[in-house]
């Protein structure tokens, strides 16, 4: 099994103070949780989570007896605003980017459906979370 990950980012964060503040603000860490039908990968125990679904992406016929071979190839949108206020502040996290995934699987032995289907997306699921976690910092 081989998975190609590329991204593109344009995140931002943007400060603003009231009545002349010196207050500093961090943003917090992104939860993230990325889902394919009823599989979650992530930061599943965070509240308010930025939430990628691939449920509809296609992986193939993983139902072949045998051999399951094939090929995917599709892109997964982010994005999101996060935003801090407190009496003298208020700032934006604003999150927008794109992940292409593809990748290639040949899978031979007495598999059944639902393994291959782990196999697959279990990789694909940890590869578009980790892409997303080394983007936003």
């Amino acid at each position: 099994m081989s998975t190609s990950i590329s991204s593109t980012w344009n995140n931002s964060k943007s400060i603003g103070r009231y009545n002349d503040s010196n207050n500093e603000i961090s943003f917090p860490t992104v939860p993230i949780i990325v889902v394919y039908k009823t599989k979650k990968v992530g930061d599943t125990n965070s509240q308010n989570p930025l939430k990628i679904d691939i449920s509809d992406k296609d992986f193939g016929s993983l139902w072949f007896p045998l051999v399951k071979k094939s090929d995917y190839n599709f892109a997964v949108t982010c994005n999101n605003v996060h935003e801090i206020k407190t009496d003298s502040v208020i700032g934006q996290f604003i999150i927008n980017g794109e992940i292409n995934v593809s990748g290639h699987y040949k899978l031979i032995g007495t598999y059944s459906t639902e393994t291959a289907t782990n196999l697959v997306v279990d990789k694909v699921l940890n590869d578009i979370y980790n892409e997303i976690k080394k983007n936003l910092k």
